[in-house]
């Protein structure tokens, strides 16, 4: 990936590898919110007759709100880009997810699709 954005951006390995490692740990990390639930911010508070008046049994919990758009930067081809974390949140969300990829890293945002496809089957 790292030779590929350097091809197409000229931003140097040095500069993308730490990028790429910035990235996946904020895709780890909107993993483990999905994996253990708490995107979802479940709150629920128990009736209570003896109350004046009654509490009743409220339950709430969030909900994805629908598509978001992701507009790829130049300058970051990783963190702003198609799996960066404007993306990773929107999926963690529950959010399905539409990249407009910037055209100056084509071939990185092709291949960086084709990743995300195969983590998701």
């Amino acid at each position: 990936l790292v030779e590929v954005a350097d091809a197409e951006t000229a931003l140097g390995p040095v500069r993308l590898t730490g990028e790429l490692a910035r990235t996946c740990y904020q895709l780890r990390a909107f993993a483990g919110i999905v994996e253990e639930g708490a995107f979802l911010d479940v709150v629920i508070n128990h009736p209570d007759d003896t109350a004046t008046p009654p509490v009743p049994d409220l339950r709430r919990y969030k909900l994805p709100l629908g598509v978001v758009a992701v507009y790829s930067a130049s300058n970051f081809p990783f963190a702003f880009s198609v799996a960066g974390g404007d993306t990773a949140s929107a999926l963690a969300a529950g959010c399905p997810v539409v990249v407009k990829a910037h055209p100056d890293h084509p071939g990185l945002s092709e291949l960086v699709a084709k990743v995300l496809r195969r983590a998701a089957a």
